[in-house]
C-alpha cells in the first residue's frame, strides 16, 4: 500500500516529524509518501495561515496524484483529470490511487 502523508505548511521539520510519527504506525509492506507544501505558510496556527496555505497545498497533492497515476496507470489519466477539479475532483483521483495500490 502506498499512503500520501501530507503537510500543509512549508517546514520540512514538522514534515519530518509528522513522517516519524506515520512510520510508527504503518506496516512495514506500506510505502510512505511525504509532500510538504512548496508554498505553505512556515506554521498553520490561524485560519488566515490555513487560507494561506490551501491553494498551493491542493495544487500540490493534484501534481503528486498525477505523478502516481502517470507511473501506475497512464491509459486513465486524462479521464481522471477531466473529472479533478476542487474538493470533489481531488477525493476522486485520490480514490483512483488507492484502488490501482490495492489491485
Amino acid at each position: 500500500m502506498k499512503i500520501l502523508v501530507l503537510n500543509p505548511n512549508s517546514s520540512e521539520v514538522v514534515s519530518e516529524v509528522i513522517m516519524k510519527s506515520a512510520r510508527k504506525k504503518a506496516k512495514a509492506t506500506t510505502e510512505l509518501v511525504c509532500l510538504t507544501n512548496p508554498k505553505g505558510t512556515k506554521n498553520i496556527d490561524c485560519a488566515c495561515g490555513d487560507y494561506m496555505s490551501s491553494h498551493s497545498h491542493i495544487k500540490a497533492c493534484l501534481e503528486k496524484v498525477k505523478q502516481i497515476l502517470e507511473s501506475k496507470m497512464p491509459e486513465r489519466l486524462s479521464e481522471i483529470q477531466k473529472e479533478v477539479a476542487g474538493y470533489d475532483g481531488l477525493k476522486k483521483a485520490v480514490d483512483a490511487v488507492i484502488e490501482t495500490a490495492s489491485k
